[in-house]
This record gives structure tokens, C-alpha cells and sequence, in this order.
């Protein structure tokens, strides 16, 4: 299963999960039989973890970053998202998780850093390698006469003329 393209904001460290609040999500369900008694069945191959997990973000800009990205890219805390986690296997690994409950930001003393804590469900098999990002979008305000140049580095250019005319 592929990781979703959707990840933290620029400037915000792996994940740091607690390895010791792991709760694993039974692999193994009872199933109702079409005929005979039920029976414990695989439900699934890796079964899905919530992990506590903690930040800590540096700078009210990263933390604004963080709020704008959990309310609209998440939906909420909704959507899938590809998040590197420490301490779940050899090193940072990448998987795919969603928000449990909504997070709790607390700034520490000074208020330059915050302290993010959280859960997160993490499903499917851990990944050494990040995803892969194949889509984009963009939205350019131009005004009803003017123009406006749109830029991804070396990989994309844009440039877009609008103009008033008498039809």
C-alpha cells in the first residue's frame, strides 16, 4: 500500500512516538460462519497501532504551519497523511497515519517552542523511504487587468495575461 502524498509542514521534525503506549489492534477477529461454529480469522496482515506521539516545534511560524495544515489539508484531522515516526522499528520510518483526537500544543516557557502532543493511527507496513509527491495544485489571484508569474523551481513555469476586452 502506497503512502498518501500528504505530509507535515516544511520545517517539522519525525514524529517522536512513546514505545512503550503502543496499543496494537487485534489481527485476529471472530468471523460468523455460513455454516458451523464461528471461529477466530486474520482480519488483516499488519494490524493498525495508536502511538502517543510528541513535537516540538520551533518558532510560532511552524506552529501556524502546523495549525493551517491539521485544519485544511487534514480536514480536521480526517484525512491519511504520510508522517515519519521515531521509535516504531530500525530508526525513522514512514507510515500511514491519521490524527486519533485532535493534538494539544502547549507553548513552553519563553514561547519560542512548543510541545505537540497527540495520537496517531498508524496502519499498514513501515516505510524506509518517503512518498512519492505526483500531484499538484495552485490557485493564482490575477485581477481583471494585469498579469502574474507562477513558479516551482526549476521543474515548473507559468506565466498567465488577463486582460479586459469589449466582447
Amino acid at each position: 500500500m502506497s503512502l498518501p502524498e500528504i505530509t507535515a509542514p516544511p520545517g517539522t521534525p519525525a514524529f517522536l512516538a512513546d514505545p512503550h503506549g503502543i496499543d496494537l489492534t487485534p489481527a485476529y477477529a471472530d468471523l460468523r460462519q455460513g455454516a458451523g461454529h464461528s471461529r477466530k480469522r486474520r482480519v488483516c496482515t499488519s494490524p493498525p497501532r495508536t502511538v502517543p506521539v510528541g513535537w516540538k516545534l520551533v518558532g510560532q511560524d511552524v506552529m501556524a504551519a502546523v495549525d493551517d495544515w491539521f485544519e485544511n489539508a487534514l480536514v480536521v484531522g480526517k484525512v491519511e497523511f504520510a508522517a515519519q515516526v521515531k521509535h516504531q522499528g530500525m530508526g525513522a520510518r514512514w507510515w500511514r497515519a491519521q490524527w486519533v483526537e485532535p493534538y494539544r500544543a502547549e507553548p513552553l516557557p519563553g514561547g519560542a517552542i512548543w510541545y505537540v502532543t497527540g495520537r496517531l493511527l498508524l496502519t499498514g507496513e513501515p516505510s524506509a523511504d518517503a512518498p512519492v509527491a505526483s500531484s499538484m495544485a495552485a490557485e493564482v489571484g490575477v485581477s481583471l487587468t494585469g498579469s502574474a508569474a507562477v513558479s516551482a523551481g526549476r521543474f515548473l513555469a507559468a506565466e498567465i495575461s488577463v486582460s479586459l476586452v469589449e466582447a
